[in-house]
């Protein structure tokens, strides 16, 4: 058996069912970003993250093993080591000179490991990606403590991980819009590209989707991953690998943005103050909504809103979560000087913020259902139809990493700040204890190598 760092079994903060987005080139959609142009920002220039409190301790894996394995920490990379390379040819040639890698697994007895797995070699129409980063969602750490994600149970080892950018060390025989050493970050979510769906350009709805990391697919913890070329998306030579691994998380945001068809002047109020309703807000932001109000439970969470991305004090409402619906809902309209939200994005995934949303929507507006949870009963259907309340949801993602790529490379938005820990492939336990546990006080959890 290989070495294993076990973890105690409970949870964390219930977060975002993967992006399973699902990109076919012949479907792929332009909209116009010209509008957002007038709204730059300086990547670069967003307060500093505050200190965050120390992770969890994890009990350190046995020194061997069959394999003679053993499980090493080691130092966590500097920032110059993310930055592009002079020298691409050495990535190449550390590719051509393995046999094996190392990948981050768990399984049906809901251990997470770190073990050897063979080296990929790429299909006519691939190419293998030297990973550089990749974000843990909360998908992963489901699948890894539940067994089973959106009903595809973990029956045997699966490979996690489907936030990742990365460079391209091999390039399969078809491929031509891609070359070594090109900066890409991945789409997870694989669609047939022939069905009803796919193509009437609901693509992210393919019922045939293959979404890696979702079981039986392999995902992107690894040192390297081979993926169809198509639903690689080319980075700048200067984009940083960590801001390419939030290309996917992103990618949700602006889907529900545009799922909630929200223009310049609206009112919002965001529920959930996680990483996914956190890049909600910087979209909203730029896209000129007014006022904004975020939502949630954790005055940490609040906290690092105001002081890492520039959110206003007066913006943020601490959620009571024994409070009402009725109570909590006026609350946000009190900070709202008396407004109620045209649109409501719920990034909980809980049933309680979604009965403070209706009650707190404006005539007509519109509650966008982000969070995936459990069944939510007695929603007050006749007070929605009354009032016309449209109730939408977001399923993964669609035509959205290419503009992603956009609004994050012309610093229109930057979700950089949202990345509070970094860890190396083998600190992979320690990091998925961060990101489980809120008392770690994580927002953004990313592997990087």
């Amino acid at each position: 058996m290989p070495s294993v760092q076990e973890l105690p079994p409970s949870f964390g903060e219930q977060a975002h069912m993967p992006g399973r987005k699902d990109r076919v080139h012949v479907l792929h959609t332009k909209r116009s970003l010209g509008s957002l142009e007038h709204m730059r920002i300086d990547r670069d220039s967003a307060p500093p993250v505050p200190p965050v409190p120390p992770v969890p301790a994890v009990t350190p894996a046995p020194k061997s093993s069959s394999k003679g394995h053993t499980v090493v920490m080691e130092r966590r990379p500097s920032r110059a080591a993310l930055r592009p390379s002079a020298k691409v040819t050495s990535c190449e040639e550390h590719y051509k000179n393995k046999t094996s890698m190392r990948s981050v697994f768990t399984d049906p007895a809901h251990r997470l490991y770190v073990d050897d797995a063979p080296l990929p070699k790429p299909l006519p129409d691939e190419c293998v990606v030297r990973v550089r980063a990749s974000g843990i969602c909360g998908s992963d750490c489901t699948s890894w403590r539940k067994g089973s994600i959106g009903g595809h149970d973990v029956q045997a080892p699966l490979r996690l991980g489907h936030e990742s950018a990365g460079e391209i060390v091999a390039v399969g025989s078809t491929v031509r819009n891609l070359k070594l050493g090109d900066r890409v970050c991945i789409e997870p979510g694989i669609a047939c590209g022939t069905c009803r769906q796919c193509r009437s350009g609901w693509y992210n709805l393919c019922p045939q989707v293959k979404f890696i990391s979702v079981a039986p697919c392999h995902g992107t913890l690894a040192e390297y991953v081979a993926h169809p070329a198509s639903w690689l998306h080319k980075l700048s030579p200067d984009t940083d690998f960590r801001e390419g691994a939030l290309i996917e998380p992103m990618s949700i945001a602006l889907a529900s943005v545009r799922r909630a068809d929200l223009k310049l002047g609206h009112s919002v109020a965001i529920i959930g103050a996680g990483s996914i309703g956190l890049m909600i807000y910087l979209l909203a932001k730029a896209s000129g909504a007014t006022p904004i109000t975020l939502v949630d439970s954790s005055q940490a969470r609040l906290d690092f809103a105001v002081s890492a991305l520039g959110v206003r004090p007066s913006e943020v409402v601490r959620a009571d979560p024994q409070g009402t619906p009725t109570a909590e809902a006026a609350r946000i309209i009190e900070s709202m000087s008396g407004t109620r939200p045209d649109i409501v994005f719920e990034c909980t995934g809980f049933p309680g913020p979604v009965h403070v949303a209706i009650e707190a929507l404006e005539l007509g507006g519109v509650l966008t259902e982000v969070g995936i949870g459990a069944n939510v009963d007695n929603l007050p259907f006749s007070d929605m139809l009354h009032r016309q309340i449209d109730l939408r949801f977001v399923m993964r993602a669609n035509s959205c990493f290419e503009d992603c790529i956009k609004l994050l490379e012309n610093g229109i938005v930057n979700p950089k700040p949202l990345v509070t820990h970094n860890y190396t492939l083998e600190e992979a336990p320690t990091a998925f204890a961060a990101a489980s546990h809120p008392q770690a006080g994580a927002v953004k959890v990313h592997i990087v190598s």
